[in-house]
């Protein structure tokens, strides 16, 4: 079990966590960083002992990157905070919206730092690009991540099946696997608790889910994944700090727009332009086909 994760992260969005079991597996991290996305120019930490000494400050020099570290006490200076403030905020929130087990806050939170990297963010020096793109000066390849949601009901396919049990085997989807197999591979959490990398499964189908049999399935599935890791995440888990707002609407908020109002002269308006321009869509829908 993780408890601990090494994030690494630049001003323009662009971050990766490796999740650690111990804090002396930090030169650990720096190896898969090197590794799998190239060394940096120069590396900036803060004065914790586990960077400034040891195994992790000499990889750092050996990779020829520079290595640098913050004034005491000045932490606007490392701009890794700034980046681990708002991925704590994502893992909380998607904790929460897809009640997960509080012990796969290391999965959840590794995956946020690559989503965080491969979106739009509202950062100048983007320049329009996502953090992917300006550090590797390619562009980014957004298909791993937008597939398939995370923490979705997926059917994989089980090598280890044996008649007459279904090799197709019911899990959740826990992202990319990164360093295993092509850009396809998935990394599956399973109903004992395990995790299976395979590039061979599906999403379930709306008709699927809404079988009757299957979401029986689904119950068992987390009665036993919740058996195996532990209770499900909740609000009093995290700090004020790491939790997103919510705001109450105003009471004459309906939640909908000046145009949906009955009666308002605006709305009718709104609504013939609509019409209007719907006719000459199809008026030039029905020139082209004839």
């Amino acid at each position: 079990m993780n408890e601990y994760a090494h994030i690494f992260g630049a001003d323009n969005g662009w971050c990766r966590a490796h999740p650690l079991q111990t804090k002396g597996q930090a030169a650990e991290a720096l190896s898969t960083l090197f590794n799998r996305d190239s060394v940096p120019p120069a590396l900036i930490v803060d004065g914790a002992k586990e960077f400034v000494s040891g195994d992790s400050k000499k990889h750092v020099q050996q990779a020829g990157c520079d290595f640098r570290t913050t004034e005491p006490y000045s932490p606007w200076q490392n701009t890794a905070k700034g980046t681990i403030r708002e991925l704590k905020k994502g893992t909380a929130r998607v904790m929460l919206q897809t009640g997960i087990p509080k012990r796969l806050w290391d999965d959840c939170l590794q995956h946020r730092a690559y989503i965080r990297s491969h979106i739009a963010l509202n950062i100048y020096n983007l320049d329009g690009e996502v953090p992917e793109t300006v550090m590797t000066g390619q562009t980014a390849n957004i298909g791993p991540w937008c597939d398939f949601q995370w923490y979705q009901w997926v059917k994989y396919y089980e090598e280890t099946a044996s008649f007459p049990d279904d090799k197709m085997s019911l899990g959740r989807y826990l992202g990319p696997s990164p360093g295993i197999g092509s850009l396809l591979t998935g990394k599956i959490l399973k109903h004992n608790g395990n995790y299976h990398h395979t590039s061979t499964f599906r999403a379930l189908t709306s008709k699927e889910m809404a079988d009757y049999a299957k979401k029986r399935l689904c119950n068992d599935f987390n009665t036993n994944v919740n058996d195996k890791l532990g209770d499900k995440a909740k609000p009093e888990d995290f700090s004020e700090d790491d939790l997103t707002p919510t705001y109450d609407r105003y009471e004459d908020d309906s939640g909908e727009g000046l145009d949906l109002i009955v009666g308002n002269s605006r709305a009718r308006v709104r609504t013939n332009e609509v019409l209007l321009g719907l006719t000459k869509y199809l008026w030039k829908i029905q020139v082209y086909m004839d």
